[in-house]
């Protein structure tokens, strides 16, 4: 019955990218002052806000966050900090979010490159079809908290919801994900890839983050130097007679990131999402990487149900996701 209303549950809900709602987050302004808020939105617009639904965006000019103004379909820092005033007395608008122009802008800038828009799908629909999931946590975060045996299981689990239960039952037994996690790890703990950098590295530049990226040039290489180093690190791992590549397109079929941690509210880096490693050349026994799904382990949302779906995109779905800018 369990499975039953999981199948039911994924069939009412549209095919979209990852839209997540009042995700607790911690920002901390330059003064030491901690601001606690949520997250919301999908990997295309996400905004941080506060409990009364007030927008917070960051100032890059001082590293500091404001509550948001909207000046056509963008917003912008107002000149009220976070902290400081109180919003409803300053008249300030609440639930702003940037207008259809920049999610679609953004929306294409994610698919410019990816073989699932350009070619309608990455991999076959039926099949035993193999992804690949890599593990990854950075310089100062801690080991996974639960071992690779508990994130196996909206993964490859025969008895609970799961990628492999649900798309084997709902193709009638035509098609097989089998999920093949990496690098290898023993009982009872989650081996990762541990990355040179430290987590702030990943996360925009900010007046207590003075180590984050500043440009969307800047946030592309540092995510793509950080995939390719995780790949090469796992890669002679991956036995040679296991066939990634199940249509004979030269490219991996299925490649997910599994991150440690969770969503960084207002950062597009760490932020659930899917694109393509097209600035690296990577191979696994002759296969390129090149789309993939970018997940955050310790997040609510790291369930069967939502790597589902994305995995829907893997198959050729589109998004039917309709983003009105709030009005």
């Amino acid at each position: 019955m369990k499975k039953i209303l999981f199948y039911l549950l994924v069939f009412s809900l549209p095919i979209k990218a990852h839209w997540l709602e009042n995700i607790p987050q911690t920002i901390t302004q330059s003064n030491g002052q901690v601001i606690h808020c949520f997250a919301t939105g999908d990997q295309y617009v996400h905004r941080l806000h506060d409990e009364n639904n007030y927008t917070i965006i960051l100032n890059p000019d001082d590293g500091d966050f404001y509550y948001a103004e909207k000046i056509g379909d963008k917003l912008r820092p107002s000149i009220h900090k976070v902290g400081i005033v109180d919003p409803i007395d300053e008249g300030i608008v609440p639930g702003l979010m940037a207008g259809k122009s920049v999610y679609t802008a953004k929306k294409e800038h994610y698919e410019e490159h990816m073989l699932s828009h350009r070619h309608d799908r990455d991999a076959p629909t039926s099949g035993t079809l193999a992804q690949l999931n890599i593990f990854i946590r950075f310089a100062d975060d801690p080991n996974f908290p639960n071992s690779r045996e508990y994130y196996d299981v909206p993964f490859n689990s025969m008895t609970e919801p799961s990628i492999r239960d649900y798309f084997l039952e709902v193709s009638y037994g035509t098609l097989t994900v089998d999920t093949y996690h990496y690098p290898p790890s023993l009982v009872g703990s989650n081996t990762s890839y541990v990355d040179d950098q430290n987590r702030g590295y990943y996360s925009p530049y900010s007046a207590s983050n003075p180590q984050g990226y500043e440009t969307e040039d800047e946030r592309t290489n540092r995510e793509h130097t950080l995939l390719a180093n995780a790949v090469i690190a796992v890669r002679n791992s991956v036995p040679s007679d296991l066939n990634i590549d199940l249509d004979n397109d030269g490219n991996i079929d299925a490649v997910s990131f599994s991150v440690y941690g969770n969503v960084d509210g207002w950062a597009d880096l760490l932020w659930p999402h899917r694109w393509a490693l097209y600035t690296q050349d990577v191979y696994i026994n002759g296969a390129r990487v090149n789309d993939y799904s970018f997940e955050l382990t310790e997040s609510s949302y790291f369930t069967a149900g939502v790597l589902c779906h994305e995995f829907f995109h893997v198959l050729g779905a589109p998004d039917l996701y309709h983003y009105d800018g709030g009005g």
